[in-house]
């Protein structure tokens, strides 16, 4: 999925340019909708209100799957690469060497799926 956030007050986003995606999550009971975006900066992965962006292109690559999370009686379901399912984020976020590159792997998956540049400033 492409984005172009449409925010210009969101911090460390560029307004107008496009984005990967790589992640959304719904949660009903809050009625929220939530996607996994790097942030210009430093690149590290954010999870944002889809509100802040335009859907450019909603087409996912194979191989992404439908997950829910349960936390206290609030159930949020996510749709993301296989490779993010489980305790990666947990793992990602701890530092693990092994899931870094595995999210870079997965990433320049998903950006030569849309055709992306990675330095797109667009």
């Amino acid at each position: 999925m492409i984005l172009k956030c449409n925010d210009s007050n969101l911090y460390d986003f560029t307004i107008g340019k496009r984005y990967i995606c790589f992640g959304v999550q719904f949660n009903e009971y809050l009625n929220e909708t939530k996607v996994s975006v790097r942030r210009d900066s430093d690149g590290t992965p954010v999870i944002l209100e889809i509100s802040k962006f335009e859907i450019i292109n909603p087409n996912i690559p194979e191989g992404w799957e439908i997950s829910l999370y349960k936390q206290e009686d609030i159930i949020t379901t996510t749709i993301e690469p296989k490779e993010f399912s489980g305790a990666f984020w947990d793992d990602y976020h701890d530092g693990n060497s092994k899931m870094e590159k595995l999210f870079e792997d997965t990433y320049l998956k998903i950006c030569k799926f849309h055709n992306f540049s990675i330095t797109s400033d667009d």
